[in-house]
């Protein structure tokens, strides 16, 4: 359902190509010796970045899964402002004697306003970044690496994840809720399973503002480390040493698998509206719309913004009676920023539509796209 073509005319236009610095922190042999670092990087990445970037990186056996083919996701904002996007994987056998498999870790630094590019949506950074390296990790890079091409492009519609009942259903998307309120309250979290992630933190990343995105530190298939300061850990599983090293940091645990109700939240009235769209299997315009919403996450905003929405889309359906009620509600009401005025205009003009067609033939089935 497209439901609200006027905020999502700037999706539909081609983006630009990305001219964006590069490294690559992993473990090679080299004249000075062993162990990770930054082996390679484009010459725009400055010395403040280099450190951060060297202190948050995952070494050797950081990766939740140990079999070959492993992948993780990093994300964090620099102190420069540039936002940093890390895709880890495994490549071959580690060379020294600790064994296991080498990590390989390909980042992309991105200006604030082009990682807007990407509606910062790391997801789609990772997806540019991966079509542009390749899928063979870069073994034997050169020192100095040029700027890499990258180009931003919209996610296809797809199932949310693979669900095994409605219960399965409903547990993932209750945790959703509790991921979103955690972050929306600016907290910090732990999230446990499931083994394959992507589809659910993508779920995640749209019910949440771009205004949280933009600046949200997280990992996703990258064992914790404390050093890395990150504000969403996403691993595969829980164990004790998990516990141990999280031990004495303010975090909220959140396992995936857990039968339980969704936490209470200020931000319910916006959740809510999440999950019936999560539900409805649209993802899509849960991310057209979270893509928008570059004001502070306040409740009472994202609530009426919810309710508009739920109003619209009841005009598909609704009566004589119910279509003027609601364009008696919204003529005229006071919007606070440019997302609330878009949906109310998109509401009166599609209610009113549908009001005329119905006039026309109240015996005939006139649907109106909302």
């Amino acid at each position: 359902m497209d439901y609200c073509a006027s905020l999502t005319k700037e999706a539909q236009q081609p983006k630009p190509v990305i001219q964006a610095d590069q490294a690559i922190f992993t473990s090679i042999r080299s004249p000075t010796g062993e162990g990770y670092r930054i082996v390679a990087l484009s010459p725009g990445i400055r010395p403040e970045e280099k450190v951060e970037i060297t202190r948050r990186s995952p070494s050797h056996n950081s990766l939740c899964n140990t079999s070959a083919d492993a992948v993780g996701l990093l994300g964090y904002a620099l102190s420069s402002q540039r936002f940093c996007v890390a895709y880890a994987r495994t490549a071959g056998a580690e060379h020294t004697a600790r064994g296991g498999q080498r990590i390989h870790t390909h980042m992309v630094l991105l200006e604030p306003d082009t990682y807007r590019c990407f509606d910062c949506n790391p997801l789609h950074v990772r997806d540019a970044l991966i079509e542009a390296i390749g899928p063979t990790p870069l073994l034997k890079p050169p020192l100095c690496l040029e700027t890499l091409p990258i180009v931003p492009k919209p996610t296809n519609d797809s199932p949310l994840f693979p669900l095994r009942s409605r219960t399965d259903q409903e547990s993932r998307l209750e945790r959703i809720h509790d991921i979103a309120e955690a972050m929306l309250t600016s907290r910090r979290a732990i999230v446990i399973g499931p083994e394959s992630p992507w589809r659910m933190f993508d779920a995640f990343l749209a019910a949440v503002p771009v205004s949280i995105r933009q600046s949200l530190s997280f990992s996703v298939g990258i064992k914790f480390a404390p050093t890395r300061d990150i504000q969403l850990t996403w691993v595969d599983r829980d164990n004790p040493e998990l516990r141990r090293i999280g031990q004495g940091e303010a975090f909220q645990w959140i396992d995936t698998h857990a039968d339980k109700p969704a936490l209470v939240s200020p931000f319910d009235g916006w959740l809510s509206l999440v999950n019936r769209w999560l539900t409805q299997g649209r993802l899509n315009d849960l991310h057209r719309l979270s893509g928008k919403l570059d004001m502070p996450p306040c409740p009472e905003t994202l609530h009426k913004i919810a309710t508009i929405c739920d109003d619209l889309d009841r005009v598909a359906d609704a009566g004589l009676a119910d279509l003027e009620r609601l364009v008696d509600r919204y003529t005229g009401i006071h919007t606070e920023n440019a997302v609330e005025t878009q949906l109310v205009k998109r509401l009166i003009s599609a209610a009113v539509r549908r009001a005329a067609c119905l006039k026309q033939d109240e015996t005939s089935t006139c649907p109106v796209s909302t």
